[in-house]
């Protein structure tokens, strides 16, 4: 990590030798026991948001990146599935010359993934990986490439982890996604963790209005407690006979449920536990005040 920090400081510096703003190219070669799996090299400009400006990939152990701006200050990055990052400065000396890069392993991530109400391994899904953005200020090449498949016996196996703190995502059909934080402090450092899961579940139902016993359509408002148990964002579907699934929530999770409709009608809350046993009916009445007062009797 210090290599990393050094590269990074002597950006600026090495930047100003560029004399040119046309288009160039910097010749990569592949040094140490290539695997022909494939690479991704991006330009990633400095400034207050730094992103990648531009993205080669290639499964050949020599090839050529362009770089669009050289007056601008920047790096080079190097990235393969399952091996550190590479950075360079980006300098006239780095095109005149090119660079010849090795990819090492770094640190590594490897543990289950299991259902939280039986702990019975869960054997189809993936896990992703968002690099410390205080390090690492630049977007992937492609959406799923910090991406690792769960096998088949519940387990998953993550390398190339650089060191800063990272956030693990895993997710899984009928499952609610579930996100940890893993800090790395060495570079072959391996973290052992276990993700455990709670099943995604729908409440079902239907709205009334009670004096008809009518079904209608109309708004529910839910509290979800705890509230860090909602992993994702929950929605309210009606069907055409005016029964609504809402969801998805994680198992064992407390809900208050309240409907209303835009004319007035209101339920009362409604408290329910994941998954419900049964549909609920949420019955909606006109609500009016009463007024009045209140005497001691005997005086």
């Amino acid at each position: 990590m210090r290599q990393f920090s050094i590269l990074l400081f002597g950006v600026t510096l090495c930047c100003s030798s560029f004399s040119a703003s046309e288009p160039a190219s910097i010749l990569v070669k592949i040094e140490n026991q290539y695997d022909d799996s494939e690479v991704w090299a991006g330009v990633v400009t400095e400034g207050k948001e730094s992103s990648a400006t531009h993205w080669t990939s290639s499964e050949e152990s020599q090839f050529s990146i362009e770089v669009p701006d050289t007056h601008l200050d920047g790096t080079l990055w190097l990235l393969k599935k399952n091996a550190l990052p590479v950075v360079y400065p980006l300098t006239s000396k780095l095109i005149e010359k090119g660079i010849s890069v090795e990819f090492v392993e770094g640190g590594s991530i490897v543990g289950t993934v299991a259902t939280k109400k039986d702990g019975k391994p869960i054997t189809e899904g993936s896990l992703s990986v968002t690099y410390d953005e205080n390090e690492y200020k630049f977007s992937a090449p492609l959406p799923d490439w910090y991406t690792w498949e769960i096998e088949k016996d519940g387990t998953f196996e993550i390398r190339g982890i650089p060191l800063g703190e990272h956030v693990v995502s895993v997710s899984a059909p009928d499952y609610m996604p579930v996100k940890q934080s893993v800090l790395v402090t060495t570079d072959d450092q391996k973290i052992e963790t276990e993700f455990i899961l709670p099943r995604a579940e729908f409440v079902t139902g239907h709205m009334v209005v009670h004096v008809e016993s009518t079904r209608v359509i109309g708004e529910i408002d839910v509290v979800v407690s705890p509230p860090e148990s909602q992993t994702v964002e929950f929605n309210t579907k009606f069907d055409e006979q005016k029964r609504f699934r809402i969801g998805p929530f994680a198992e064992d999770t407390e809900l208050e449920l309240v409907a209303r409709l835009p004319n007035g009608l209101r339920a009362s809350p409604r408290k329910i536990t994941v998954p419900p046993e049964n549909d609920i009916t949420l019955r909606l009445y006109y609500w009016v005040r009463i007024y009045g007062s209140v005497q001691d009797q005997e005086t």
